[in-house]
C-alpha cells in the first residue's frame, strides 16, 4: 500500500521553532516492525534500509528540516512505546505504525497508546483508524452525509452468499 506524507503540519512547527531562541523540533518517528529487529531505536537503520522506502524518506525529511530525529520500531512490546516516549520526550510522535504483532487491525491501538500518552501526533486518531478498519461503518457514515455508496452487505467468515448477491 502506498503512503503519502504532507510535511505542512512539521514545516509550520519548523518555521515557528526557527523563530525562536528553542531548540528544534524533537521528532520520533515510531514504526512497525514485521519480526524483532536489532537496530530498530538506531536512525541510521531507517536512513538506510531499501525495504524501508516510506519510513527512510520521513527520516530524511526530518532530518532536511534540521529537526531532531529519534526513530524506534515496534513489533509485540506494547509497553515499550510509552517507556520510549517517557525516555525520549519528543515534541511529537510522527506516527507510522500500522501493525502491532503483524495485524493491522491493532493500527488503531497504537494510536490511541499515544493519544493516552498526551503526546502530540501526526496522523489519524485512534477512533478515525478503527472506523476506517470497518468498511461497512465507514460506508454507513459516508452515506448518512449524502454520499452515494453502492449497496453492501457485512458477509461473515463462512457465511454463504445469498444467490442475489452472486448476479
Amino acid at each position: 500500500s502506498q503512503f503519502f506524507v504532507s510535511c505542512d503540519t512539521i514545516t509550520s512547527y519548523q518555521k515557528y521553532w526557527s523563530s525562536m531562541v528553542f531548540s528544534p523540533l524533537h521528532v520520533l518517528v515510531l514504526y512497525d516492525l514485521p519480526e524483532i529487529t536489532d537496530g530498530h531505536a538506531d536512525p541510521t537503520y531507517l536512513l538506510n534500509h531499501p525495504d524501508r522506502p516510506t519510513e527512510r524518506d520521513v527520516c530524511k525529511t526530518i532530518k532536511k528540516l534540521g529537526m531532531k530525529l529519534s526513530v524506534f520500531g515496534v513489533y509485540d512490546q506494547l509497553e515499550s512505546i510509552p517507556e520510549t516516549v517517557h525516555r525520549i520526550k519528543p515534541d511529537v510522535v510522527f506516527n507510522l505504525c500500522e501493525t502491532f504483532l503483524g495485524d493491522r487491525m491493532h493500527e488503531g491501538h497504537i494510536a490511541g497508546v499515544l493519544q493516552l500518552i498526551g503526546v502530540p501526533i501526526t496522523g489519524a486518531t485512534a477512533e478515525a483508524l478503527q472506523i476506517c478498519k470497518d468498511k461497512a461503518i465507514a460506508k454507513k457514515i459516508v452515506r448518512y452525509d449524502g454520499i452515494r455508496v453502492p449497496s453492501f452487505k457485512v458477509i461473515q467468515r463462512g457465511e454463504l452468499l445469498d444467490q442475489d448477491l452472486k448476479e
